[in-house]
C-alpha cells in the first residue's frame, strides 16, 4: 500500500538513521527498522534493551510504541518511544520508555509458546513466489523440515530470513490493502460502548457525498485494493445505500457492508437490493448469544441472516471480546456460526481495543489477547478446537497465493503480521465439529508447497503441473490429517483430482466430504497501550480518506485527531446541508421503533419554520428503540438454541 506521505509518523522515512553494518552483531535479538529512530548501532542496540528490560525478561525485538499520555496530551512531536518486546513468565509483553511519563508495559500474548510458533511458521510462509517477499529475496529454511511443518511446540528460528533487519519477516514488500473501507457516515441508530466511531449528541454530521464516495473508491481500486468495505456510523441510516454499494462495486471486485444487519431483518427487499447492486455479503458485530451481551442485534439477527441467504450475501459475524464481560460463550458462538455456515462466511473474534468510547482504566481487568481467544474456544469446545488447529494469517495466505497461480481459482488472499491475525478452518459433519488440521496437515501442506514453488516457480508450466501432481499423488498421505476415517474420504477425492493432473479440488474436496466450512479467526487491532509501529508495515487494512489519502486501521482510529477526528471535523456538513440532500428526511421520534436519544433535540432550522419538537435525525438525536412480541422472541430463542445444540441452521426454525 502506499504511503500517504512520506513524512508520516509511522513511516519508515520518518527515521533518521538507517541500519548498521555493526548490528550485523549477534545480539540475540530482532532490531526493527523502527527502531533505528533511537539506536544506530549494536552497542546502542544492547544498551537500550537493558534498559527497556525487567529482570529475567528474554529480549524478542526492539522496535517503537506511542506514548498513551502524549497521544492523550495532543503531543504528536514526542508521542513515538522505544519499546521492547520480550518474553516473561511464559508470556510475551512490551514495555515502552517515555522521557515525560515514563515507563510502562502491557502484554501482548498470554502464550509464549503459542507465539513463538507462529513466528516459525510465518516465516516458513515467506517466499516470492507467494508474493509476500520482494523478488531476490528467498529465506533460508534451516528448521522448516523439522519444525514448521509440526503442529505441535515449534521454535523460533534465529534469523530465518537471512537479513539483519527483518525486512522480509515483517511484510514489508509494499503490498496493496486487503480491504479498503470507506466511511459512508457517522450517523448510526446504536450506541456501542467500545464504537471507534459515531456520531454523539451536538456532534457535526460527516456524511460524504457520492461523488466523493466515487472518489476514494477511485483512489483504492488505484491502489490496487480488490475489496472494499463500506463502513460508519451505521451505513444502511443512509437512504442512498443501494446507490452507494453500487459505486463502489464499479471500483472493487468485492463489496462488503460493516452493518448490524437489522434493517434487512425488517425489510428483506433492502437486502436483496444492497445484493443486486454488488454487495457481496455484510460483515456485522455479533458479540453474544444472549440480549445481555448482544444488545446490539440479538433478537434481529437470526432474521438478518435469512434475508441474507436469500439476498445471496454472506455474513462474517465479527464479536468483540471483551475480558470479564462476553468471554464466557466463544466456542457456542462458533457453534453458531457453523450451524449457519451456509450464510456465515466466517466468524473473525477481535478482542477488544482501547481506543474510542472505552478508557484506559478497565484495561487490566478487560484486556484479552489472541491465545486467551484460542484458549476460550478450546476449552468451551472441550478440546475439539485445539490451539494446534490455529495457524497465522500469513500462511493461509501463501497457500492461497499457490492455489491463484497454479489454478487460476484461488481464494480471496488477505494478510498481517502473524501476531494479530491467527486463523482455522471448522467442518461440520453432522451434530460434530472437525478442525481442518484432523484432516489436512496444514504444516506439511505449507511445506511441501514451499519445495514446489523453489523448484518450479510460481508461474507453472502445464508439464510442471502434471509432474507436480503426480508427486503430490505419492506423497498424499504425508498430507493427510490424523484422523484416519475424515482424512480418507477426503484423500480419496483428492486422489481422483491430482491423478487429473489438477489442484483446483484442494479445498472444494471439504464441501463435498463435509456438511459445512466455516473459517474462524481471532484479529487483533493494536491500540496505545500495546502499539508496535513495525507491525503497521503489515496492516492490510486500510481508510480511504476524502483529502486523497489512505492510511492503515491502526493509524486511522488509534490517532484519531491527526486522522478519524480530523476527517470528520474537516469534512463535517450542518443540519441544513444534510436536509438538503435528495435522500434525506427527518424521522419524528414518536413512530414506531424509535425514540429520543439522551433527551438532545437537533433542531433543524432554528425553529423558523414551525418543526415539530418531535422530528430529528434519525442515527443522531432520534435513534432505534426495539418492539417485539413474545411468540417472536420465543421463535428467536429457539431458533439459537437449535444451532448451538443441534447444529441446525436458524432457518429450521424461523
Amino acid at each position: 500500500m502506499a504511503q500517504s506521505s512520506a513524512a508520516e509518523f509511522w513511516t519508515t522515512a520518518a527515521v533518521s538513521t538507517g541500519p548498521s553494518e555493526a548490528i550485523d552483531a549477534d545480539l540475540g535479538f530482532e532490531v526493527s527498522d523502527q527502531a533505528f529512530r533511537f539506536v544506530s548501532n549494536a552497542a546502542e542496540a544492547r544498551d537500550l534493551a537493558d534498559e527497556l528490560l525487567p529482570a529475567a525478561a528474554e529480549a524478542i525485538s526492539l522496535s517503537a510504541s506511542l506514548c498513551p499520555d502524549c497521544l492523550a496530551e495532543r503531543a504528536y512531536d514526542r508521542m513515538v518511544v522505544p519499546m521492547a518486546l520480550f518474553e516473561v513468565a511464559g508470556e510475551v509483553h512490551l514495555r515502552k520508555r517515555c522521557e515525560e511519563h515514563g515507563t510502562q508495559e502491557d502484554v501482548c500474548w498470554t502464550d509464549a509458546g503459542l507465539y513463538h510458533r507462529a513466528r516459525t511458521l510465518d516465516e516458513a510462509s515467506r517466499h516470492p513466489a507467494f508474493g509476500n517477499v520482494p523478488d531476490g529475496v528467498v529465506p533460508d529454511d534451516p528448521v522448516l523440515a523439522d519444525d514448521a511443518r509440526s503442529v505441535g511446540n515449534v521454535r523460533p528460528a534465529e534469523d530465518a530470513c537471512g537479513t539483519d533487519s527483518g525486512g522480509c519477516c515483517t511484510g514489508s514488500t509494499g503490498e496493496t490493502s486487503g480491504i479498503g473501507n470507506i466511511t459512508v457516515t457517522n450517523r448510526c441508530d446504536r450506541s456501542c460502548h467500545y464504537c471507534f466511531f459515531y456520531a454523539e449528541s451536538g456532534e457535526s454530521l460527516y456524511e460524504p457525498t457520492k461523488a466523493e464516495i466515487r472518489e476514494m473508491a477511485a483512489r483504492l481500486a488505484e491502489e490496487g485494493v480488490g475489496a472494499i468495505q463500506l463502513t460508519g456510523g451505521e451505513p444502511t441510516v443512509r437512504g442512498d445505500i443501494v446507490e452507494i454499494v453500487g459505486i463502489a462495486a464499479e471500483h472493487a471486485d468485492q463489496v462488503l457492508l460493516n452493518t448490524h444487519g437489522a434493517r434487512f431483518a425488517a425489510e428483506p427487499d433492502l437486502a436483496r437490493e444492497v445484493g443486486a447492486a454488488g454487495a457481496r455479503g455484510i460483515y456485522t458485530s455479533f458479540d453474544g448469544l444472549t440480549p445481555q451481551h448482544n444488545p446490539k442485534n440479538y433478537w434481529e439477527f437470526p432474521r438478518t441472516l435469512m434475508a441474507c441467504r436469500d439476498a445471496g450475501m454472506c455474513a462474517m459475524l465479527v464479536p468483540t471480546v471483551v475480558g470479564g464481560w462476553n468471554d464466557e460463550d466463544l466456542g457456542d458462538i462458533v457453534r453458531f456460526g457453523a450451524a449457519n455456515a451456509e450464510t456465515v462466511c466466517g466468524v473473525n473474534f477481535q478482542p477488544v481495543s482501547f481506543v474510542g468510547r472505552m478508557g484506559s482504566k478497565e484495561r487490566r481487568e478487560q484486556r484479552v489477547t489472541v491465545p486467551d481467544v484460542i484458549g476460550r474456544i478450546a476449552a468451551d469446545t472441550d478440546g475439539t478446537i485445539p490451539a494446534d488447529a490455529w495457524y497465522p494469517l500469513p500462511v493461509y495466505r501463501a497457500i492461497a497465493e499457490f492455489l491463484s497461480n497454479w489454478t487460476g481459482n484461488g481464494l480471496y488472499g488477505l494478510s498481517s503480521s502473524f501476531s494479530s491475525w491467527m486463523v482455522t478452518y471448522v467442518l461440520v459433519d453432522g451434530e460434530e465439529l472437525v478442525p481442518i488440521t484432523d484432516v489436512i496437515d496444514i504444516g506439511e501442506l505449507l511445506g511441501t508447497l514451499r519445495e514446489v514453488v523453489t523448484e518450479y516457480g510460481g508461474e507453472p508450466s502445464g508439464l510442471d503441473r502434471a509432474r507436480v501432481a503426480k508427486e503430490l499423488l505419492a506423497d498424499l498421505d504425508t498430507l493427510l490429517g490424523p484422523e484416519a476415517p475424515a482424512a480418507a474420504e477426503f484423500g480419496s477425492g483428492l486422489r481422483a483430482v491430482l491423478a487429473d493432473g489438477r489442484f483446483d479440488g484442494l479445498f472444494d474436496r471439504l464441501t463435498e466430504c463435509y456438511d459445512r466450512v466455516l473459517p474462524v479467526g481471532v484479529r487483533h487491532f493494536q491500540d496505545p497501550y500495546n502499539y508496535d509501529l513495525s507491525r503497521v508495515d503489515d496492516c492490510d487494512v486500510h481508510y480511504s480518506m476524502p483529502d486523497g489519502r489512505v492510511v492503515p486501521f491502526s493509524v486511522y482510529n488509534v490517532v484519531p485527531e491527526r486522522y478519524r477526528d480530523r476527517v470528520k471535523r474537516e469534512h463535517a456538513i450542518s443540519v441544513a446541508q444534510w436536509r438538503d440532500r435528495e435522500y434525506t428526511a427527518l424521522t419524528r421520534a414518536d413512530a414506531p421503533n424509535r425514540t429520543r436519544r439522551d433527551g438532545d433535540v437537533i433542531d433543524p432550522d432554528g425553529g423558523s419554520d414551525g418543526n415539530e419538537p418531535d422530528e430529528g435525525i434519525y442515527g443522531v438525536d432520534v435513534t432505534y428503540r426495539r418492539e417485539g412480541d413474545e411468540r417472536e422472541r420465543g421463535k428467536i430463542e429457539e431458533a439459537y438454541r437449535a444451532s448451538i445444540e443441534d447444529l441446525a441452521p436458524v432457518r429450521s426454525v424461523l
